[in-house]
This record gives C-alpha cells, sequence and structure tokens, in this order.
C-alpha cells in the first residue's frame, strides 16, 4: 500500500490536504484548514504576460 511521505504526510496531518481514493487512485484536495484567500487565488483566472515580447 502506498502513503504520503514527506511534505505531503506533513500537509495532511496539517489538515491543509486531504487524500481523496486509494493507492495509485489517490489524489489530494484542499483540506478543512486550507487558507481561503489562497484557494480564492488559485481558482481566479489570469493572465499570462510574455516576458519577452517587444
Amino acid at each position: 500500500m502506498r502513503r504520503p511521505k514527506g511534505s505531503t504526510l506533513s500537509l495532511t496531518k496539517a489538515e491543509l490536504l486531504t487524500a481523496v481514493g486509494q493507492t495509485k487512485g489517490r489524489h489530494y484536495v484542499a483540506g478543512p484548514r486550507f487558507p481561503q484567500n489562497v484557494l480564492a487565488t488559485a481558482q481566479g483566472r489570469h493572465t499570462i504576460v510574455d516576458p519577452y515580447a517587444a
């Protein structure tokens, strides 16, 4: 059975991430203690600007 390691384990224990699924199908979503302002920023639309445009 595969288990989270390192930073993923730390974030899961801190309830910043929540594991969904088991073994190979497992993925992580925002947990109950994930900062709402970060979620709002991540879900918003962003304009990507080409830094090399003339």
